[in-house]
């Protein structure tokens, strides 16, 4: 009836949304009898979330099978985002990386905007180089990873506060240090390193309030990079970072570990640190990162030794897009990075983006062209699309009224012989096949 409130659809139909929710059924029926019913439902209506501090570099991965997908996934993703100008960064990114499987082909791309994310997506998408792009084959069972602590490292106002300000967990690490620094010696850490002034970028003079920064910083640090999913293979701490070393191996409280940072009870040496860095590397370790800012002794000890080095900070860089290529960097060599812990601090919404892209690669017989029979053998003449090269084995007579006798096997034909038919002559044995059974 034309009022019914079930439809058939036979050609595709525009549906507008309504008042109340949109429901669909869908039915399949099995030639063998089985059959199935699924009614379905539009999801609700997104919810518009209040748009808060977000971090200033955000990562996106891409990941496949093959080194030339990953450029089709970057097209494919650049041409979807290039008519959604609304969307957020944030959301793209963690649409992105959470809840999609990670192959051995891996890329990863560090962005502070949307035009910053099109135009590395370009670049990717044809191939060219970037400072922004990371590529990488992940190492089976992951790589080995260092977490190196280093107590030579610069201690310097305004260190970390790119991050301070926009990753909220570690802030909250940093805090928690600070209202240690309080109880012990009244300072307050927020205000020596963070408090902005003209003094940024200058060496903290007090060296026992330098040793708390830098133990603050390494301790918010090693910390951030452990909660995200990093699983260090050993962790190498010297002088000062020998003491947060002990505090992330519970082997020292907090409290304690800052206040041996503050008598300065650690020692620290550049054939300490050279024999770790060795000791790394003896035990084939494939990447060292360092909780902390580079120092200009541990660049040179790198460098003479070739250890594939990294550091969190770096002195005159962006703090948030040094932490973020650090990620990447881990990420493209096989580390299984926790990209919602990673986003766990900020409101994030689920995007509908272009899934994995398929080679699409057609599998078909094509017209005229031979088809292999039930029988394999060694390679021979194939047989022209004007030929036909007959099987052996009898091709089965239209099957009867009723079911024939049962016959004496008839030997098979030698190993040797080629069995080739054409299409046309494939479906034909079938269908006399699917006949004779439905017959019986």
């Amino acid at each position: 009836a034309e009022d019914a409130r079930v439809v058939v659809p036979s050609e595709t139909t525009p549906w507008p949304r309504g008042p109340s929710p949109r429901r669909a059924g869908v039915s399949c029926l099995g030639l063998g009898g089985s059959n199935s019913h699924v009614v379905i439902e539009e999801p609700p209506a997104p919810i518009e979330q209040a748009v808060g501090a977000d971090r200033s570099v955000h990562i996106l991965k891409l990941s496949a099978k093959k080194p030339e997908q990953i450029a089709r996934m970057a097209s494919a993703l650049q041409q979807a985002l290039a008519g959604q100008p609304d969307l957020r960064l944030g959301d793209i990114c963690y649409s992105a990386n959470f809840g999609r499987a990670d192959f051995e082909e891996r890329a990863a791309i560090v962005a502070h905007s949307r035009q910053d994310l099109a135009l590395t997506l370009s670049s990717l998408a044809e191939g060219s180089s970037s400072d922004k792009i990371f590529r990488g084959r992940a190492q089976k069972g992951g790589p080995k990873v260092a977490l190196l602590l280093c107590g030579s490292a610069a201690s310097y106002r305004g260190m970390g506060r790119d991050l301070y300000d926009h990753e909220p967990r570690f802030a909250a690490l940093i805090d928690e240090v600070d209202q240690a620094l309080r109880k012990a010696t009244g300072t307050s850490l927020y205000g020596l390193i963070y408090e902005k002034g003209e003094s940024d970028g200058t060496t903290i003079e007090d060296t026992s309030l330098a040793r708390a920064a830098l133990f603050a910083t390494q301790y918010a640090l090693a910390n951030f990079l452990i909660e995200v999913g990093l699983k260090p293979e050993m962790i190498i701490g010297t002088g000062v970072g020998d003491i947060v070393s002990s505090v992330l191996d519970k082997k020292l409280s907090l409290a304690d570990g800052l206040k041996a940072a503050l008598a300065g009870n650690a020692e620290q040496t550049i054939e300490k640190l050279q024999k770790a860095l060795d000791d790394a590397l003896a035990a084939g370790v494939d990447m060292i990162v360092e909780a902390g800012s580079q120092s200009a002794l541990l660049a040179e000890i790198g460098a003479a030794s070739g250890t594939p080095l990294m550091s969190c900070l770096f002195q005159g860089k962006d703090d948030c897009e040094q932490l973020a290529v650090v990620l990447g960097s881990l990420y493209v060599i096989g580390v299984d990075v926790d990209w919602q812990a990673l986003d766990a601090p900020f409101s994030r919404r689920r995007l509908a983006l272009p899934t994995y892209c398929f080679d699409r690669a057609r599998f078909w017989f094509t017209d005229g062209a031979p088809v292999p029979g039930p029988r394999t053998a060694p390679p021979a003449k194939v047989a022209k699309p004007s030929e036909t090269v007959r099987s052996e084995a009898p091709v089965p007579e239209p099957a009867p009224d009723r079911a024939p006798a049962q016959t004496p096997a008839q030997e098979p034909p030698a190993a040797s012989a080629i069995s080739t038919i054409t299409r046309q002559e494939l479906f034909e044995l079938l269908r006399r096949n699917i006949a004779q059974a439905t017959s019986m």
